[in-house]
Formats: structure tokens, C-alpha cells, sequence
């Protein structure tokens, strides 16, 4: 297979100052919106509809089969390492990997955990429920923290599968994060208010975020790649640990669930709302096209 050209890095996009100053006026339980439990994301404010709707007739048929969607090996079309040390005037070898998981078998079929490991030689694993009590025993080089969420569960549709997860992960990287550090999040979609809503206030607490898409031969299961910078360690970042953890610990009635982590108002009232559309409805393009394809091989 021939290998792709490395294209030239993107620009950064620089933190919206209306996002830092919705949190900063204003964050608590009182964002919350439960409603009626969703079992199949039918529609978003963040996407075309019509991509949706092709996307769910076909992906959601039983012929599918999830093993020939998994990604073997490193998709994204850029350096990696390079984005991550831009700017920087330390060297790999004063950064360290610190890998959130779920389950440590995720870590053996994790290409971009191996191709980030190519370069920063210092990488340590922690399951989600010790990493925080493990705080005193992390390392202290400038921290990248690295979730990878595509791996937490097989499926072509995970995005409402894995928000409670998602969100105590979160919830536990941002307590052991310092002034300065990284963050990389790989997610297959973010098409609820949910998923947006928590998006959103990480985005308040850095300075500065890229959204990377996989390159046109990645599999189906392959998402965005969200990596901020800066961490800032913001006077209001224990009111967002404060607020992440009633998400976590908010008790729904049967049948309901949380919907909305931040008022789809103050998500669309700026141009993290057009950068979001505009990604995702891009995602669920490149994403349908490689479902196509394969399904199509498989019956000639």
C-alpha cells in the first residue's frame, strides 16, 4: 500500500472567548436536561439530518459486521508528534504518555497509542478507577494524557454507549492535569448535546484545540481526534470537576436520561457551534463512504 503524503499541519483554533466566558459566568446542575432515554441518535443539531439518516439505514444492518470496520493500523495523515511538540522548547524525552483505559487488552490494538510510544519513549498506563488515587505516583515530566474512547466498545454507534464512561474519565484527567499540559480525546462522533455539552467545557479549561479527521482509508469505526493544549488550569476549573461529577452521580428515572450537559443555546451562540457542524458533517461523510466501500468488496 502506498504510503500518503504528510500533509502540513492545521492551524490551531484558539479557544473562543465566548466559551471561556460562559463558564466563567455560569456553570452547574442547573444545565442539566434530562428527557426521554435515546437508544438511536436520529437527529442533531450538529450535522445534516440527511447524513444521519443515511448513515442509520445503513450502518444499524444486521449483515454488518463490526470486525471488518476496525482500524489495524495508523490512519491519520500527519505527524502526530511533531503537532504535540510545536512551540515547545523541550524535547520528546521531557513529555510523557499517560494512557487512560478501560480495559488493558485495548492497549495491544491501540495504532495510535503504538505510533505516539515510536516517539515519546516515556508512556504509562493507568486504568480510569485507580489514576486519580494513583496522583502521587504519576510522573512529573509535562503531561500528555491520552483516551482513546474507539476502543472502550465494538461498534459502529458508540457515541451513546460510552457518555457515562466518557464523562468520569474526563472527570478523573482533568484533577491530574498541570498548567501547561495536553490532552488527546479520540471519539467516533459527537452528534448529542451530551457529548458536545462535555466537549465544550473541556474546551474552556485550554488554550488552544485541533480536531483531526482520519485519512480516506480509514475504516468506519474511526472518528475525530481532538487534541487541546495549554492546559490553564482556569480559577473555574474546580467548578467544572464539581459540575462533571453531579453528571456522573445524577440519578435519572426510568426510562429518562441526561440529554444535555450545556444549554444548547450557549453551544450554538458562537463559532465552536460552525467549527462542529462543519466537522462532524465532514466525519459522517468520510465514514459513510468507507461503510460503502467495504460492504460493496464484500459482495463482489
Amino acid at each position: 500500500m502506498p504510503k500518503h503524503k504528510m500533509r502540513k499541519l492545521d492551524k490551531w483554533c484558539i479557544i473562543p472567548k465566548k466559551v471561556v466566558e460562559a463558564m466563567q459566568v455560569k456553570v452547574g446542575r442547573n444545565w442539566l436536561l434530562m428527557g426521554k432515554k435515546v437508544h438511536q441518535i436520529q437527529n442533531s443539531k450538529f450535522c445534516n439530518p440527511m447524513l444521519i439518516d443515511l448513515w442509520n439505514k445503513i450502518s444499524y444492518r444486521a449483515e454488518i459486521n463490526i470486525q471488518n470496520h476496525i482500524p489495524p493500523s495508523f490512519h491519520w495523515d500527519i505527524d502526530l508528534a511533531d503537532l504535540l511538540l510545536e512551540d515547545s522548547k523541550e524535547a520528546a524525552d521531557k513529555f510523557c504518555i499517560i494512557s487512560i483505559f478501560l480495559k488493558e487488552k485495548e492497549l495491544d490494538n491501540d495504532s495510535t497509542l503504538i505510533k505516539l510510544k515510536e516517539v515519546f519513549n516515556k508512556c504509562y498506563n493507568y486504568d480510569f478507577s485507580t489514576v486519580q488515587n494513583d496522583e502521587g505516583k504519576l510522573p512529573q515530566e509535562n503531561r500528555i494524557i491520552y483516551i482513546n474512547t474507539i476502543c472502550w466498545v465494538e461498534s459502529l454507534n458508540q457515541e451513546l454507549k460510552i457518555k457515562q464512561d466518557f464523562t468520569e474519565v474526563l472527570c478523573k484527567a482533568i484533577k491530574i492535569m498541570k498548567r501547561g499540559n495536553s490532552l488527546i480525546i479520540c471519539v467516533q462522533s459527537l452528534l448529542t448535546r451530551y457529548m458536545a455539552g462535555i466537549i465544550f467545557m473541556l474546551l474552556s479549561l485550554f488554550e488552544k484545540y485541533q480536531c483531526l479527521l482520519p485519512d480516506d482509508e480509514a475504516p468506519a469505526s474511526c472518528g475525530q481526534m481532538w487534541i487541546l493544549k495549554g492546559f490553564n488550569k482556569s480559577p473555574y476549573t474546580s467548578r467544572v470537576i464539581d459540575y462533571l461529577e453531579s453528571i456522573i452521580h445524577s440519578k435519572a428515572p426510568e426510562g429518562m436520561e441526561i440529554l444535555e450537559t450545556v444549554p444548547v443555546k450557549t453551544l450554538c451562540d458562537n463559532e465552536f457551534y460552525e467549527y462542529l457542524l462543519d466537522l462532524n458533517n465532514n466525519n459522517i461523510q468520510r465514514r459513510l463512504s468507507s461503510l460503502i466501500s467495504v460492504e460493496e468488496q464484500k459482495l463482489r
